[in-house]
């Protein structure tokens, strides 16, 4: 694939449509299979400005700052653990949240079974 291509277009789709996060997600996507890791990480932090609750981009800042953790020793590297932990904290809430919701559908639909559909007798 060509990636250049790819980020050329997404680019011009962000500058039409700033506000999607969509495009910013994918984005970073493409710069961090390009190996852009710092470019990435900006970009998928803009994504979860825009919409927190985008999974595919914390799961892609999780791998971000992994990549970048391990080749910066410096204060960018303790900043990138930071994030790096607090992505994998959100994405772990996001995943206890469903199965929350999960229990909650089942709860519900073990009372629908109390429930019958029947003519009104008089």
């Amino acid at each position: 694939m060509d990636f250049a291509k790819a980020a050329f277009c997404l680019e011009e789709l962000i500058l039409m449509y700033p506000h999607n996060h969509v495009y910013q997600q994918r984005y970073a996507d493409i710069k961090y299979t390009q190996g852009q890791f710092d470019l990435a990480k900006t970009y998928y932090l803009y994504s979860l400005k825009l919409n927190p609750n985008n999974v595919r981009s914390l799961y892609g800042l999780l791998l971000t700052t992994a990549n970048l953790k391990s080749s910066q020793k410096t204060k960018e590297g303790s900043d990138n653990t930071k994030l790096n932990l607090w992505a994998r904290e959100q994405i772990e809430k996001k995943y206890n949240d469903v199965d929350s919701d999960k229990n909650l559908i089942d709860s519900v639909n073990s009372l629908f079974q109390y429930l019958t559909i029947g003519k009104n007798e008089k």
